[in-house]
């Protein structure tokens, strides 16, 4: 498939808010202690972003848990911190005061983790409403198909979208799940225009491999 508006602008879009972010956050401490922009403050957003980009902080998993997330978020922010302490101690040895590393710290993780709980959320409300949805192809005609329906169903924040289920060439089907005909039926331009395949292990092997 064609890459979305949604997969090109995102990105932008989300990096454009960490900056703003870590604009925000400087300039906070900056009228703090008083002091005045620097090129020292181009090399730390730099940094930043070389590490955000390389950690891909963009991809928000579409079910990851909060907790998770805030864990993720750490990881980079403790990532950074270190590295920024290790290039300080090499090339710049600047002296801060303890209290004045711990505010300015404590800020900006808060900032950036509230940042991408907020964007989180942001985004499970965009596809609850019809927004960055993934077509689902469902294959089979057992419980386990089922249950993957409903799923998909009870939790529309998670952005995946079907209409029923297709059975792999047989014409039994499930009462409970909207029967939308064979596979082995479709067209390979209609197979295209899903984005996820999801089959039952209970097919055969070989109609398994023809699926994929």
């Amino acid at each position: 498939m064609s890459k979305s508006r949604f997969s090109f602008y995102f990105p932008i879009l989300y990096y454009i808010g960490e900056y703003l972010i870590i604009f925000l956050s400087t300039q906070l401490m900056l009228a703090y202690t008083h002091t005045k922009w620097t090129y020292v403050n181009y090399l730390f957003i730099s940094f930043w972003f070389l590490i955000s980009i390389g950690f891909k902080s963009h991809v928000v998993g579409r079910d990851i848990k909060k907790w998770n997330l805030i864990k993720s978020s750490l990881k980079k922010l403790f990532f950074f911190s270190g590295l920024m302490s290790i290039l300080n101690l090499l090339f710049y040895k600047m002296e801060f005061y303890l209290l004045t590393i711990i505010i300015a710290a404590a800020l900006f993780y808060f900032l950036m983790i509230l940042y991408r709980l907020t964007v989180d959320s942001v985004l499970k409300n965009y596809r609850a409403t019809g927004g960055n949805i993934l077509k689902c192809l469902i294959i089979g005609n057992n419980n386990q198909v089922s249950q993957l329906y409903d799923e998909i169903l009870k939790f529309p924040e998670l952005g995946y979208r079907a209409g029923g289920l297709y059975t792999y060439n047989s014409k039994s089907k499930l009462d409970s799940v909207p029967h939308l005909g064979k596979f082995t039926d479709l067209d390979e331009s209609v197979i295209k225009e899903f984005d996820r395949i999801f089959f039952s292990q209970k097919i055969k092997l070989k109609s398994q491999e023809k699926i994929i």
